[in-house]
């Protein structure tokens, strides 16, 4: 089964419909953050900050928020390489960004949300199992995505 790509081309994935469209994200005041969404579960915890689960108030659609403690102006920028970079990469297959906010401490990124559980926790559990065949499709993904990349920038 194939679907054809936005590019005219086929993709030979199977056939889905993204669940969320591609947006070009610029960074808004964080003041209207809470406005605008409402914050829910924690869904991580990672070095630099915490995602959440949060509902939009006036479409009811749910994101995941990640809050990035900025101290220094270093992690700024790396926060804003980030969206830039999130900002181009348009495919079904890849996380997308919805919004972008930005507060004296920190900046808050609201991406698509992907329920299922961290992906962590399910690597290092018991009875987990990675056969050859799991690593060759994700390396072939993989290939898939950097193909996409540079077919897209020509």
């Amino acid at each position: 089964m194939s679907k054809e790509s936005s590019d005219g081309g086929s993709d030979h994935a199977l056939s889905f419909s993204a669940p969320f469209h591609h947006r070009t994200v610029e960074l808004h005041e964080g003041s209207i953050f809470k406005t605008k969404y409402i914050v829910s579960d924690e869904l991580g915890r990672g070095r630099f900050g915490v995602v959440f689960r949060v509902t939009d108030r006036e479409s009811g659609e749910i994101f995941a928020a990640k809050f990035v403690r900025c101290r220094k102006k270093e992690d700024r920028e790396k926060v804003k390489d980030e969206i830039s970079i999130m900002n181009v990469l348009d495919h079904t297959k890849l996380l997308q960004l919805a919004a972008a906010y930005e507060n004296p401490r920190e900046m808050i990124m609201v991406m698509e949300y992907i329920g299922g559980g961290e992906l962590f926790e399910r690597v290092v559990a018991d009875d987990f199992t990675l056969t050859e065949r799991d690593c060759v499709l994700v390396r072939l993904q993989d290939l898939f995505h950097i193909q996409f990349e540079i077919f897209k920038s020509l």
